[in-house]
């Protein structure tokens, strides 16, 4: 089904976003420049965060050796579904720490 491939996609794209402002430089209290530097290195991280989840999913779909998009859409699979989201929050998680370091 697509709606299961879909929620595990949101679900590695919300980890990202929430974790997002966490890598961003903090500002200096009370400059408009250090708020507009927190805000563009947070949008920055969290598009190239997103990207790479977006990426890994694709490489993860390329090497299994089932149609992933076949076993959610047409068989209903939820098995498949369960672990494409434990390996989108996977790569979340290890993109943020490679991001943070």
């Amino acid at each position: 089904m697509r709606s299961t491939l879909h929620r595990a996609l949101f679900v590695g794209v919300v980890s990202m976003l929430v974790a997002a402002p966490t890598f961003a430089q903090t500002p200096e209290p009370g400059t408009f420049d250090g708020l507009l530097r927190g805000v563009i290195g947070t949008v920055v991280y969290g598009v190239l965060g997103i990207l790479l989840a977006v990426l890994g999913q694709k490489v993860f779909e390329w090497t299994t050796p089932f149609s992933v998009r076949k076993e959610l859409e047409e068989d209903h699979n939820t098995a498949v579904g369960m672990v494409m989201a434990a390996m989108t929050l996977g790569i979340s998680i290890i993109i943020a720490a490679t991001i943070l370091s």
